[in-house]
């Protein structure tokens, strides 16, 4: 090898080490994930972050949280981490888009290795206990089991050309989706909604990927609810298990929904594994906790028919009419998080004008099912508007089966 080759390797090998320094040292400084320079603790900070799945572990990290909330984008979106109720301390929403139990379950055992929570709110959804789900891509174990940085984090934050790409968006004044303390931004949601065709449509646009993407009646793949010992209830009594022994309050919710969805649900014949996945809670919270001799964590439901959850659906085409408690069929808006926080922190809420919620018990269940089953009936009969379109999605569904 001559000498004037050498030279070249070296210079490459030189100007591609300075590229990736320069690329890695712009990055650091920009910080688009927002996982190196955080700062203080500031609630309601909104911040530009591309992926809440890399930067909210790492928040746990930087703030140590004293309380934490777990879900799927339902609890992202709707439940604010700066509400009265919390009282003092800081509190974290480390929900995330299309979270299973599993990630949940992991979420809390890596706030624990950082700095044991005093206060847990899990928040559980019927979509998230499918037996054929599977953890998303972005998920990382590395992510969770580490009070450092991951390696891989480290090269895909600062190395690479995604990264530098979501830089430039940053400096660019992309969109502050998020606060610093977890919660997602919709502001102007509303008005973006009527902009997108109104409300209906997107009710609509839901159920139609509700039974498409998780129901799937008909389908060899169709939802089929986990039993208890299988992964995604194993998850949760996992979670009561590690709240049992850090001696963490811990809350459970069952997650509000329209009463479109509960529809969908009904009319794809999983009604009876909606109502097992309840009773399955409920059982698993009472063996586990009695296993410490303590007495069952507060588990609520709020994922039946109600004034809330039947709020009325704008008719198709209109243009100016808002809805209070719903963005769609699946996501509640944080005024109906708020009233959910008043009960489940203190209580009660001087601001619930009609019932909302239930406490389950061993005592209750078998009334309060019957009941929710009762008023549901009650809804689809009253609402033959949204039966019919329902039945159409999922009757369009099933033929696309037959090809």
């Amino acid at each position: 090898m001559n000498n004037s080759y050498k030279k070249y390797l070296v210079m490459s090998a030189a100007i591609i080490g300075g590229l990736y320094l320069a690329c890695g040292l712009f990055n650091y400084l920009v910080d688009p994930y927002c996982i190196y320079r955080t700062g203080k603790y500031k609630p309601g900070e909104q911040v530009f972050t591309p992926s809440s799945r890399m930067s909210k572990p790492y928040w746990v990290k930087a703030f140590k949280p004293d309380s934490l909330l777990l879900g799927s984008s339902r609890t992202d979106i709707g439940l604010d981490p700066q509400h009265s109720a919390w009282g003092e301390g800081r509190v974290l929403n480390l929900a995330l888009k299309g979270a299973l139990p599993y990630e949940l379950m992991r979420s809390m055992e890596h706030a624990v290795m950082v700095r044991t929570p005093k206060r847990v709110l899990l928040c559980v959804d019927f979509f998230m206990m499918d037996k054929t789900s599977a953890l998303p891509a972005s998920f990382s174990e590395g992510r969770m089991s580490s009070t450092g940085f991951n390696a891989d984090d480290i090269a895909s934050t600062l190395l690479s050309l995604t990264a530098l790409e979501e830089s430039l968006k940053k400096l660019a004044g992309g969109e502050r989706d998020m606060t610093i303390d977890g919660m997602a931004c919709r502001e102007n949601e509303r008005e973006r909604i009527l902009k997108k065709g109104g409300y209906r449509k997107g009710f609509i646009k839901t159920e139609n990927s509700y039974v498409q993407n998780h129901w799937r009646p008909g389908a060899p793949n169709k939802f089929n609810l986990s039993k208890p010992g299988e992964r995604s209830f194993e998850s949760i009594r996992r979670m009561i298990e590690q709240a049992c022994k850090e001696k963490i309050k811990l809350t459970i919710v069952i997650s509000p929904v329209h009463s479109r969805l509960l529809m969908t649900i009904y009319l794809c014949d999983l009604w009876p594994q909606f109502q097992q996945f309840k009773r399955n809670l409920l059982e698993i919270n009472q063996t586990e906790t009695a296993k410490y001799g303590l007495k069952p964590f507060p588990l609520w439901d709020f994922a039946a028919p109600s004034f809330y959850n039947n709020e009325p659906v704008p008719a198709e085409g209109d243009y100016q009419t808002t809805m209070s408690f719903y963005w769609e069929c699946s996501h509640y808006t944080p005024d109906l998080g708020n009233l959910m926080l008043d009960l489940v922190l203190n209580g009660k809420s001087n601001r619930l004008k009609y019932p909302f919620g239930t406490r389950l018990d061993l005592g209750n269940i078998n009334q309060i099912l019957d009941s929710q089953e009762k008023m549901l009936k009650d809804y689809i009969s009253e609402h033959p508007d949204a039966d019919a379109e329902i039945e159409a999605i999922i009757a369009n569904y099933q033929t696309t089966l037959d090809k």
